[in-house]
């Protein structure tokens, strides 16, 4: 049985953008969504880049 998909809009929220528009922007830029934690301590955390 095949089943039709029907995709009706795309949406984005990263940390590059909260828009498809921004995001897009952002990795042609070539910019990193990622970096070191810094709005709290992560010292007890065994991750320190999100």
């Amino acid at each position: 049985m095949t089943r039709r998909v029907a995709i009706t809009g795309l949406g984005f929220v990263t940390p590059l953008g909260t828009d498809v528009h921004s995001t897009w922007e952002g990795l042609v830029a070539g910019r990193s969504g990622a970096g070191r934690i810094t709005r709290f301590d992560p010292a007890q955390s065994p991750v320190k880049f999100a």
